[in-house]
């Protein structure tokens, strides 16, 4: 196994621990219950799957950036839900089962909406850019599906015994990620400083704050529904980028694009989460409905 090849399974493995760890703390009932509120599920679409790529493209249009460092941003933007923002909800206050159902409801909507924005987008702005809807599946399938429907079982059948390795599970997938974020910034730090002079800090910046912006506005009244799908829109999911890069382009801009983006992203993500804790303890009413 190759160096690239290692270091992309402990990403996986990494973010399906992220998926599993949540769903041995929730339960099968709470989580289809939380699916019935249409009007919640609407808003979680037009922040995560609209807003965002939308905003990619126009900054990417605006500013004078390489094309396949746009292109790299764009695959990043239409990528929807990074697995470890489940722990993200829950650490935010929402319940193991809720941060499940609104992740489960809007990643398995990147099947089709994923292989039908890219086409939308590359038809729209010249971009020669597809991916297959199977594919998108298959990677879901393996990175969500089974790891959290496993989890879940396991949560029915032996509960107590979920609750306890939960947060072993989490860390591990913790230290994982750690090491995976080390490792980019050892093999690609150069490289990405390049970028940041043609105004891809600047396109990949706008992108993530409007992922944020417009979770928070439409995530509803209460702090830990809003910051949950501010927190979910912010996060784009570095596999399924991956492998609409990989399907279209081997050119390094693209590759080093999606990781300047996810690790942006990570920055401006938990500057936000720190807004937040600051704002909720000068307004103490509204922290109580968290």
């Amino acid at each position: 196994m190759d160096q690239k090849a290692t270091v992309m399974l402990l990403v996986q493995v990494s973010l399906i621990l992220f998926v599993a760890s949540i769903g041995l703390r929730a339960r099968w009932q709470d989580v289809l219950g939380s699916l019935s509120n249409a009007g919640t599920l609407f808003r979680n679409f037009i922040a995560i799957y609209v807003i965002v790529p939308i905003v990619a493209v126009v900054a990417c249009v605006v500013l004078p950036i390489h094309y396949n460092t746009r292109l790299g941003i764009v695959i990043m933007a239409v990528s929807p839900l990074a697995p470890f923002v489940a722990a993200k909800m829950v650490r935010v206050g929402l319940t193991p089962s809720k941060a499940i159902s609104l992740y489960v409801s809007m990643i398995l909507i990147a099947v089709v909406a994923v292989p039908l924005t890219v086409a939308v987008l590359g038809a729209i702005f010249s971009m020669e850019v597809s991916v297959s809807a199977f594919a998108v599946a298959k990677l879901i399938f393996v990175s969500v599906v089974m790891p959290l429907g496993l989890a879940l079982v396991i949560s029915a059948v032996v509960p107590k015994f979920s609750l306890r390795i939960a947060p072993t599970v989490n860390a591990i997938g913790s230290i994982g990620l750690l090491l995976f974020v080390v490792l980019l910034l050892f093999k690609t730090g150069r490289q990405m400083i390049d970028l940041i002079g043609d105004g891809t800090i600047v396109a990949i910046s706008v992108t993530v704050i409007a992922g944020l912006v417009s979770g928070h506005l439409l995530g509803g009244s209460r702090r830990a529904d809003r910051e949950s799908l501010a927190l979910a829109a912010d996060a784009r999911h570095p596999g399924i980028a991956m492998l609409i890069a990989n399907s279209n382009s081997k050119d390094e801009h693209v590759l080093l694009a999606i990781v300047l983006f996810f690790l942006v992203s990570i920055i401006l993500s938990a500057a936000y989460q720190q807004w937040m804790k600051r704002w909720a303890l000068r307004t103490p009413n509204d922290a109580m409905s968290h």
